[in-house]
């Protein structure tokens, strides 16, 4: 099946017929549907009219049928045009009768002669009758050698008597013939005998001198034994009459040279000659050929005239001129030379040209000898063995030839001559047969194949049109190949309505001449292969296309054509879910919906009522396969047929809500000159039956192909983000989602559509994010098909309209919110809508208190219903607790989302509710919150009507600018002349405080410049009765959660201290005195301890810590050391640093004026005892109770020094040791 042209999409197709029986031809006969199928009466029948009307022509006639049983389906030639092949045959029959039958008549001839000899027979009679009446006893002259026979039954002979002698005979005497015993004679005797009652004579001489009998004539072979008279006896020379067995082996060498060299010719100078020239050089070499022949024939015949008149006439008979056929033989091998100078000259085709040299010299030999043998009727030779005769001289004859010879000579001729026509039989023959083989050396693939798709007949020689199903997602198919032996060229050409003339051009896939010419330059030996595989690119999708291969033979014939239609297949894919819904009565309803996968496309989500978590459902998907062949154009959907259609539009009605469209596939193809069209099916076949008679061309390949999943690609998956996820929450974007395979299920050997299913719990399955498909049915790696699959025990969504005002945000299906600001002055402009027309909608109003205007917050909630007609109508579970989407009325709900999506059109139109909230900025902070979004332009227009300070709000504008590292906006709020810079928010924070403690260099160093305080003063948290400066702060805190924290902290101390922040906060009635140094150690800020010294810190100096006691820095570090899990190595650095900046090691402090020693001492402590000692520590300092170290120790009163023996022992000898050397 096919189109006309298949660059034209409104072509008409066509249907090629092969008829495989014999009877078929030359009949008319319909195609008709079956009469009836099961179920199917007599109006199904007339449903199914026949469809057409095919008249096949008759079988062509061939020759070769009249010699026995002619198959075409298996003939070789079926390709060739009959005509041709006909002619031939014609040629070759005709030929071979009219020259075998000239070769048959001298052979009815010779038979005859042979048995009757009407002519012979007389002279025999008369040289008897002559011989017997002569008078006796007469001398005679002996022709020959004769045996002298004591009697004439031959069994005893006394002596031998030579040619020439005289011998005298007494009586003679008549005896049967055939004396010699020639077989041949003695058969020809026998019959003449029996059919005509004739028999051969001879005659007996008896001698007196010496005694005994000699043979005179025996009429067997009309041979003499004596002269009658003196004359000596002529005949032709030997080279003129040239023997039968010679002759015969003369011309078998010319026959097996010809035909030897004409097929060579044919297999070995094909493709090397053009045609022309090769039909010039064979019929060439049969003219020689039959020249040669002929020439010898008629040496023959005229030797055979030269002896007849030497005999009877005793003249020599001059033969006509014969430099004529010299002439014609030179004329001959001239042509065949000029044709052997056409030929591209190669290493194959030095062989057959010097096999054809050979052979014309072979006739160029034979001829001359035919010739050299004419030239000798000047030369005849004598017939006896007596040559001493006196000289005689022959005159010459230039009269014609005997009309008449002798019997003997005719059938020697008759020979000769059947001989020469047989060989010319055999001549003609062999140039008809080589035509005919000439014929079957055309161009051919003895194989071929596609890596995808399915070929439908087996493909071969003789297999010139063939159809691949190939399916069409495919955008390539290799094209595999192998060529006959006499392909001399492969070329390939595409035809696509979507594809460019340029890219439709014919490719040459396999050129003998070029593989030989590279195997020439790079001097390798070996046979070309003519095989190979070429990647084809066409355009995927579902329109027809055509590959035509030509393979040209050797004789450059008109290439043979073989012609793919690639008939694409694709997939009508549908989606089912089936399963229980739970009822509260106990009472399960089944749920079941079937939608196409356009409409999956479309509607990625499943709103199902509450499953029935006991039960399993099942999601399945099926492949109803859709062969786009033929196309018809259609204007208007028409009920649902199985040929595909087209128009400029898909005409497949309306969609139905959780179904789709009328047409189960629809694709949009864009032609070349860019013009759109719409394909559509409306049906698809589930089932297909394959013709099981002998004579079907296809077979179940095809059904197997289309059903195979195994090794096919076709495969159908359920992705899933993660078994155990709840469904409400969030993706992990970095999980890899679970793939379920579903598996294939066939419900008969007939059945083409493949339907693949998974069972499993419903919450399981609405953890589905995809459904995966691949449809090729071919074994390689399949394109996969995602589309998103959400199942959802909710109703659809709805769809918000407003006719006055806005929404915030703007409503979308794909961004759904469940509350949405209604900008706008009466809720009743705003409507809910829903695509699914099974679902009512419904809503109510409800009341949820003010806004910070005072504004009273009134929400419209809407929620979808199912018809009631449902079963399950009051199943699906709402989006939210008792309501889908909800729409609340208020003047700050709508401020704060037109902040959020920035949006200065819409702030513009609330204009009004934006300078009536500005009145309550404390309790609305709109400014704040388009400040922390980073919306200058925003804030640029709610400063018209908002003031820039909020002196006891949660946050300042400016403060939540500096937190926030918003400079832009932050410069927008410094510019304004209203600004405060140091306006505390309720906290007590201001916006440098904030800065300071976000690490925003920055910003801070830009609020200093603005003349903001570096020593404002608040609680560092809740409740707390000391107060902190910015830089005690960062001192205790530093910069956490900042990559370059260090960096920051130092730089940001510089800042600050530059502009006169001070290391120290004065003590006051409630709180003791603070210090940064203090502070950094006591919160393990090791990190500033650096930057606080630099900035000179005093490391001696005393301040509050975390318990609320005065301490120095080197003490607050081995508390801390002691109380938490600092490092010992950040510790011994730090000590370190303190000490090399005078730090006094043996300072006191605290509440028992206790010294580090001491404390360590207390807690059992070597490693920090041993530190501390070769610090410089005094062992023997006393405490306020008058303790030392070592007291402490001895008498242990923390719980780890009692229970660490081994500690309390190590740090009593240090401290032991220490104070020996004092």
């Amino acid at each position: 099946m096919f189109p006309e042209n298949p660059l034209d999409l409104d072509s008409t197709w066509q249907v090629l017929l092969v008829p495989k029986a014999r009877s078929l031809f030359g009949q008319t006969v319909y195609l008709c549907r079956p009469p009836f199928r099961h179920g199917e009466g007599e109006d199904g029948a007339q449903k199914r009219p026949c469809v057409a009307k095919m008249t096949f022509e008759q079988l062509p006639f061939r020759l070769v049928g009249l010699f026995g049983h002619w198959d075409p389906a298996s003939e070789t030639l079926r390709s060739v045009p009959h005509r041709l092949v006909f002619g031939l045959e014609l040629l070759l029959l005709t030929g071979v009768v009219l020259v075998s039958g000239k070769a048959l008549l001298p052979l009815l001839r010779l038979g005859y002669l042979g048995i009757m000899a009407p002519s012979d027979a007389q002279d025999s009679s008369q040289h008897l009758e002559r011989l017997l009446q002569q008078k006796l006893p007469k001398s005679y002259k002996l022709a020959c050698h004769l045996e002298v026979y004591q009697d004439t039954s031959q069994k005893y002979f006394s002596t031998v008597l030579d040619s020439g002698e005289e011998v005298t005979v007494q009586q003679m005497k008549l005896s049967e013939g055939n004396i010699r015993a020639d077989m041949a004679k003695t058969l020809i005797g026998w019959a003449k005998r029996v059919f005509f009652g004739r028999k051969f004579e001879a005659i007996w001489g008896e001698l007196k001198e010496p005694v005994g009998w000699v043979l005179l004539y025996d009429s067997a072979e009309n041979w003499k034994g004596v002269f009658e008279d003196d004359h000596p006896p002529y005949r032709a020379n030997r080279e003129l009459m040239v023997p039968v067995a010679a002759f015969l082996r003369r011309q078998l060498v010319l026959a097996t040279g010809h035909a030897s060299v004409q097929w060579l010719i044919l297999d070995e100078l094909a493709g090397v000659l053009p045609l022309s020239m090769l039909m010039t050089l064979a019929f060439g070499f049969f003219c020689m050929h039959i020249l040669v022949l002929k020439q010898a024939e008629f040496t023959v015949k005229w030797g055979l005239c030269c002896d007849q008149v030497l005999e009877r006439q005793r003249q020599r008979l001059r033969p006509p001129d014969a430099d004529h056929i010299m002439y014609g033989f030179g004329a001959v091998a001239a042509v065949m030379a000029s044709a052997l100078c056409c030929a591209a000259w190669s290493a194959t085709a030095l062989a057959p040209c010097l096999g054809l040299v050979a052979a014309v010299l072979v006739h160029a030999w034979d001829l001359k000898t035919s010739l050299n043998g004419l030239s000798k009727w000047r030369e005849p030779e004598l017939t006896s063995e007596f040559t001493e005769y006196p000289g005689e001289r022959l005159p010459t004859s230039d009269s014609a030839p005997p009309s008449k010879l002798t019997t003997s000579r005719e059938a020697h001729f008759l020979v000769i001559s059947c001989l020469t026509w047989t060989m010319a039989t055999a001549g003609i023959s062999v140039l008809i047969f080589m035509g005919l083989d000439a014929l079957q050396m055309r161009g051919t693939l003895t194989e071929y194949s596609f890596n995808k798709g399915h070929l439908e007949y087996l493909p071969g020689a003789t297999a010139l049109q063939n159809t691949l199903l190939l399916h069409e997602d495919s955008d390539s198919v290799t094209f595999v190949f192998e060529a006959g032996q006499h392909a001399q060229s492969v070329s390939l050409k595409l035809e696509h309505p979507q594809m460019d003339l340029k890219d439709s051009a014919e490719v040459l896939l396999f050129s003998r001449r070029l593989q030989e010419g590279r195997a020439a330059v790079n001097n390798t030996t070996g046979p070309a292969v003519a095989a190979g595989e070429y990647q084809i690119n066409l355009p995927a999708g579902p329109l027809y296309s055509r590959i035509t291969v030509e393979v040209v033979g050797k004789l450059q014939l008109r290439p043979t054509r073989y012609t793919f239609h690639l008939l694409r297949v694709g997939e009508a894919l549908s989606l089912s879910l089936n399963g229980q819904v739970a009822e509260s009565s106990g009472q399960a309803h089944p749920f079941e919906e079937t939608r196409r996968w356009l409409y999956q496309e479309r509607n990625a989500d499943w709103y199902i009522a509450d499953p029935d978590s006991a039960s399993n459902w099942t999601l399945s998907v099926e492949f109803g396969p859709v062969c786009f062949a033929p196309l018809q154009t259609s204007t208007a959907a028409s009920g649902g047929h199985h040929i595909t259609r087209y128009a400029d539009k898909c005409n497949c009605g309306d969609e139905q809500p959780g179904v789709g469209t009328e047409c189960l596939k629809e694709e949009k193809i864009k032609l070349q000159n860019s013009t759109s069209i719409c394909l559509y099916s409306q049906k698809t076949r589930a089932e297909l039956r394959v013709d099981e008679s002998r004579g079907r061309l296809s077979s179940k390949g095809l059904v197997k192909w289309l059903q195979d999943v195994r090794i096919s690609g076709r495969f159908a998956g359920l992705r899933i983000d993660s078994v155990d996820r709840d469904p409400k929450e969030e993706p992990d974007p970095d999980m890899q989602p679970a793939e379920w395979s579903l598996p294939a299920v066939n419900s008969s050997q007939s059945q083409i559509s493949k339907v693949f299913a998974i069972s499993m719990r419903p919450q399981l399955l609405m953890q589905s994010t995809q459904i995966v498909v691949a449809t090729t049915p071919d074994d390689t790696d399949a394109e996969e098909q995602a589309l998103p699959l959400r199942i959802l025990a909710h109703p659809p969504p709805i769809t918000l309209t407003a006719d006055s005002g806005f929404l915030l945000p703007e409503f979308s299906l794909r961004n759904r919110r469940s509350v949405y600001a209604a900008c706008t002055s009466k809720l009743e402009s705003v409507h809910g809508s829903i695509f699914d027309k099974r679902f009512d909608i419904k809503e109510r109003t409800v009341e949820l208190g003010h806004d910070c205007s005072g504004h009273a917050v009134i929400q419209k909630r809407f929620w979808a219903e199912r018809d009631r007609s449902c079963k399950y109508w009051n199943r699906y579970q709402p989006w939210n607790e008792n309501y889908d989407v909800a729409v609340t009325l208020s003047p700050e709900h709508c401020l704060n989302e037109a902040v959020y999506f920035g949006s200065i059109a819409t702030l513009q139109e609330l204009r009004d509710w934006s300078e009536a909230m500005a009145t309550k900025q404390k309790s609305c902070a709109v400014v704040q919150r388009a400040v922390r979004f980073d919306r200058p332009d925003m804030v640029k227009e709610l400063l018209k009507f908002w003031s820039p300070n909020c002196a006891g709000c949660k946050e300042t504008p400016l403060g939540v600018a500096a937190s926030e590292g918003n400079r832009e906006v932050l410069e927008l709020l410094l510019k304004d002349p209203r600004l405060k810079v140091d306006e505390m928010d309720a906290e007590g924070a201001t916006a440098l405080f904030r800065a300071s403690r976000q690490c925003n260099v920055d910003i801070a160093a830009r609020l200093i410049r603005a003349n903001s305080s570096v020593n404002p003063s608040m609680p560092p948290e809740q409740d707390s009765e000391c107060l902190v400066t910015p830089l005690l702060w960062l001192a205790g805190n530093g910069c956490q959660g900042k990559t370059d924290d260090e960096i920051l902290l130092g730089s940001l101390f510089k800042i600050l201290f530059r502009a006169g922040a001070s290391l120290v906060v004065p003590g006051h009635e409630d709180c003791e005195k603070q210090t940064a140094l203090v502070q950094a150690i006591d919160h393990g800020s090791l990190a500033a301890v650096p930057f606080l010294l630099d900035l000179k810190a005093d490391p001696n100096e005393q301040g509050r810590t975390s318990m609320d006691t005065l301490s120095t820095p080197l003490m607050a570090l081995f508390h801390r050391f002691l109380l938490t899990s600092i490092t010992w190595t950040n510790v011994a650095e730090t000590a370190t640093l303190l000490l090399s900046k005078r730090a006094d090691v043996n300072k006191k402090a605290g509440y028992f004026e206790t010294t580090v020693l001491t404390e360590a001492a207390k807690k059992c402590q070597p490693d920090v005892v041993k530190f501390l000692l070769e610090k410089g520590a005094q062992p023997d300092m006393q405490d306020k109770q008058g303790n030392t170290a070592e007291s402490y120790v001895e008498s242990p009163v923390d719980q780890r020094c009692i229970d660490n023996k081994t500690a309390r022992h190590e740090t009593l000898r240090l401290l032991q040791q220490a104070s020996s050397k004092l």
